[in-house]
């Protein structure tokens, strides 16, 4: 492809077919067609990347936090257990510590702060 010379003073001193990205753009400018199509290849795949990562986090929040919440009822059933029964097997400073992890607030904190973000995230864009 042949280039033509740009108006005003680029034109007189010819300066223009010594530019690199003056040649560089008249070579690949019959290419356009072909690098559009690979910037929306890349695109999509972008876009499955970001759907897969969506859907394995759509799996593994619910999973954790049902887990959390097993885990939290499990430590409340063991505790009243041995609050209730005659033969606690607990020592007091086990009993303290189980006691502190219940009920300090904390692991309530990351449990809400993770369905909040569960909840409130957008849902996978679809094609």
């Amino acid at each position: 492809m042949a280039i033509t010379p740009p108006d005003g003073r680029w034109a007189e001193s010819g300066q223009w077919e010594k530019d690199s990205k003056a040649s560089n753009e008249a070579e690949n400018f019959g290419k356009l067609g072909a690098i559009q199509e690979r910037g929306a290849r890349l695109t999509k795949a972008k876009e499955d990347v970001e759907v897969a990562v969506h859907v394995c986090l759509g799996w593994i929040v619910p999973g954790s936090l049902i887990i959390a919440f097993i885990l939290f009822w499990m430590g409340v059933i063991v505790y009243l257990i041995h609050m209730m029964s005659p033969w606690g097997w607990l020592k007091p400073d086990q009993l303290k510590e189980l006691h502190t992890v219940l009920f300090s607030g904390a692991i309530g904190a990351i449990v809400a702060q993770s369905a909040k973000r569960y909840i409130g995230a957008e849902p996978p864009k679809g094609d």
